[in-house]
């Protein structure tokens, strides 16, 4: 998963909502944050077809979120859209976020002595 952080994704989660917008961490649980999303909802005929594709008699209303955050439980698919833009393709491979969330030693051990 951490191959592609920064890429544009679609998910697909149990209500038949797709989720489309940028990757930018997850965990272990596969809750995902995605920036500069938007929903795209599927109203109408439920025919068979593949994810993300529209169906005969179907609209599909879109709605801009922003700032998402993505319980994995109800995540039912997850693709890749586009590569990452070009401004994060120069940066370095470790994503911030995923750096930040790296346990770090924050104490020095030392030892109390008595001077009497």
């Amino acid at each position: 998963m951490q191959q592609w952080l920064n890429y544009r994704i679609r998910v697909t989660i149990q209500d038949r909502r797709d989720i489309v917008g940028q990757f930018l961490a997850f965990d272990r649980y596969m809750n995902l944050i995605i920036a500069d999303a938007e929903e795209f909802r599927r109203i109408g005929a439920k025919s068979s077809g593949g994810p993300g594709q529209k169906r005969k008699g179907e609209k599909v209303l879109k709605r801009t979120l922003g700032l998402v955050l993505l319980r994995g439980e109800n995540i039912v698919s997850l693709s890749i859209e586009a590569g990452p833009p070009p401004e994060v393709r120069s940066r370095s491979p470790c994503s911030p976020l995923l750096s930040a969330s790296i346990p770090q030693k924050r104490h020095t051990p030392f030892q109390l002595t008595r001077n009497d």
